[in-house]
């Protein structure tokens, strides 16, 4: 299912003007961090020689992704079919993924390194096609990992914004979960959204003011200046990541709190597992 009203890549892409441009208002992400990401996921060097070889691909952008297994994965703010009228076709699937990160965790006074599991929320499906031409232009080759998954001269990708563990939540379970503290410990996890290192050039300029890109697409972050305001404070450290889905174990059960006595949602999750 395509994302509405999408703008094409185009063929230009090693244009600063092309890069600076954002994808969509579902998507919050500017066309150069999508080409940094990917070509990281395709290792590929990411300076403009790069950029120039992926003009040739073709690009589609989805916002529910259906799996052969009879599997599908939704990624929207607005075309959710089965949606009650309380959440506005509203879903965002949070996945469960193989592998692990080493967080430092502060367990009663002491630091320690603490593996924790991986998930990412959905921003949307990404699919490529000409890749074999790419290579060719780019003078590299596919890598091995990601041999499986070339369909056709396609791969397929999750645009995804990472969580991570909430600083509150210092144990793991068995499947390296961040345990909820206090009485919910026994069946619920707690996450949060991770930050990037570095606040995001595409939003904020030297002096910490929003950048030219940002402001041109000012309307894509809200409807009114406050809105917009608030979601670029909000988005100027989110970080994304690119994977396949065979990075997928499965979707978890898991929704955002709300900040007290608002209706307001917070940047911590609440997943409610099974205890392992």
């Amino acid at each position: 299912m395509p994302l509405p009203n999408l703008h094409p890549m185009g063929g230009n892409l090693q244009s600063t003007h092309s890069q600076e441009q954002f994808i969509h208002r579902e998507v919050r992400v500017a066309r150069v961090e999508l080409l940094d990401l990917l070509c990281v996921e395709l290792d590929l060097p990411t300076p403009q020689d790069s950029f120039n070889s992926t003009n040739c691909l073709d690009w589609t952008f989805g916002q529910k992704l259906n799996m052969p297994n009879g599997t599908s994965y939704w990624a929207t703010d607005s075309r959710y079919f089965n949606a009650g009228a309380d959440c506005q076709s509203e879903r965002r699937d949070v996945l469960f993924l193989k592998g692990s990160e080493t967080l430092s965790v502060n367990v009663d006074g002491q630091v320690k390194q603490t593996p924790t599991a991986l998930c990412c929320q959905c921003i949307c499906f990404i699919t490529i096609t000409n890749i074999n031409e790419m290579y060719k232009a780019a003078g590299h080759s596919l890598p091995g990992r990601l041999q499986d998954e070339m369909k056709s001269d396609s791969l397929t990708f999750i645009l995804g914004r990472w969580l991570t563990a909430h600083p509150l939540a210092v144990r793991r379970d068995s499947l390296l979960r961040p345990i909820c503290p206090g009485p919910l410990q026994y069946n619920h996890c707690l996450w949060t959204y991770a930050k990037s290192r570095r606040v995001r050039k595409i939003m904020v300029d030297n002096q910490g003011n929003p950048t030219l890109a940002f402001q041109r697409a000012a309307s894509l972050f809200g409807n009114t200046r406050i809105v917009q305001s608030n979601t670029w404070t909000k988005e100027q450290n989110a970080y994304y990541c690119l994977i396949t889905p065979a990075s997928i174990v499965n979707t978890m059960n898991i929704c955002r709190e709300y900040l007290p006595s608002t209706m307001v949602t917070s940047d911590t999750w609440l997943e409610t597992v099974t205890a392992l």
